[in-house]
């Protein structure tokens, strides 16, 4: 297979991304609560972007594309990064669920450094509803 492909599969799934934006605009998946605003991940379009988070987790300037699809898009989809992170960096032990990282050791992968800064940037106040949680 060639080099270009995957290169050429990011570029497809950013399209597809920016795409998004434009579609979910109008989603109405926002809503007011006490306390901030919730953008529900869970419904409509948006649910579909949790099939896109394996395929895009490692790409570069990740950010900078995500930052560019909105705050509907790339929120959900920083959201449903931690997820995954969480889903494979925690460990059930007898005393319940634990890091699996020693405490006080940074992992350079953890996304939620990411979704603070994305939130910060694009979406100030606003929390990301997964099936999880809400992020």
């Amino acid at each position: 297979m060639p080099r270009a492909f995957p290169f050429l599969v990011y570029h497809v799934l950013v399209m597809i991304l920016i795409a998004g934006m434009v579609i979910c605009q109008s989603c109405g998946a926002v809503k007011s609560g006490p306390g901030r605003d919730v953008v529900d991940c869970t419904v409509g379009d948006l649910a579909q972007l949790e099939a896109l988070v394996p395929l895009i987790a490692d790409s570069p300037d990740l950010e900078t594309q995500l930052e560019k699809a909105g705050m509907q898009v790339g929120g959900c989809i920083w959201a449903h990064l931690v997820d995954r992170y969480l889903g494979t960096t925690i460990v059930i032990g007898p005393d319940g669920p634990k890091k699996a990282l020693p405490p006080g050791v940074v992992d350079p992968k953890d996304p939620r450094p990411r979704l603070d800064r994305f939130r910060a940037h694009v979406a100030p106040g606003v929390g990301f509803k997964t099936k999880a949680a809400v992020r």
